[in-house]
């Protein structure tokens, strides 16, 4: 059962849009919003599945493997 209901975490808050249990296992889909200057959670990774990201609205940064990335819209 998908969630509609912001989930706040500090400065992002999460929305989920589609959950595993609603694509078969296929898919897990949230939108993300991140207020400038934020300072968000510690670095993680995810050893069970891959994660894409796409920019929606203005640019985030994030580290992968070492290297610093700027995400912008459309990215």
């Amino acid at each position: 059962m998908s969630t509609r209901t912001p989930i706040g975490l500090g400065d992002i808050e999460i929305r989920f849009l589609v959950e595993a249990d609603d694509s078969h296992g296929a898919a897990t889909v949230f939108e993300c919003q991140v207020r400038p200057d934020a300072q968000v959670p510690a670095a993680h990774s995810h050893d069970g599945f891959e994660e894409t990201v796409y920019g929606l609205a203005g640019v985030t940064t994030f580290s992968v493997d070492g290297d610093t990335r700027e995400l912008g819209v459309g990215d």
